[in-house]
């Protein structure tokens, strides 16, 4: 249970779920409207972006194809690290749209 992670009470867990507007309770499910808002405004963001790299990528890859495959080749450990962020953010998407069961962060 969440309580016992991170070693805090019960009582406050719920106190912070219930007593300061942070998140919306129904069916025995809490999450929080403002971070999925505010979740889906970055990933739309960051797919705007994304489409518009692939654009230039593409214009790119059509104008000089070698150049384009010089930069792959200096940018590994770019990628490896943006492959983690894109990992984090596909976790946080699949995730910020389940609600939390009360029942997951306390014991019973």
């Amino acid at each position: 249970m969440i309580s016992d992670e991170i070693k805090v009470s019960e009582k406050k867990i719920l106190s912070v779920i219930k007593d300061f507007g942070l998140f919306k309770i129904e069916n025995g499910y809490f999450y929080s409207e403002s971070l999925n808002s505010r979740i889906n405004q970055y990933l739309e963001k960051v797919n705007k972006l994304k489409a518009n790299a692939n654009k230039r990528w593409k214009k790119a890859d059509n104008d000089n194809a070698n150049a384009m495959q010089l930069h792959n080749n200096s940018t590994t450990k770019n990628e490896s690290k943006s492959n983690a962020i894109a990992q984090i953010l596909n976790e946080i998407k699949l995730n910020q749209t389940r609600p939390i069961k009360l029942n997951e962060i306390i014991k019973k």
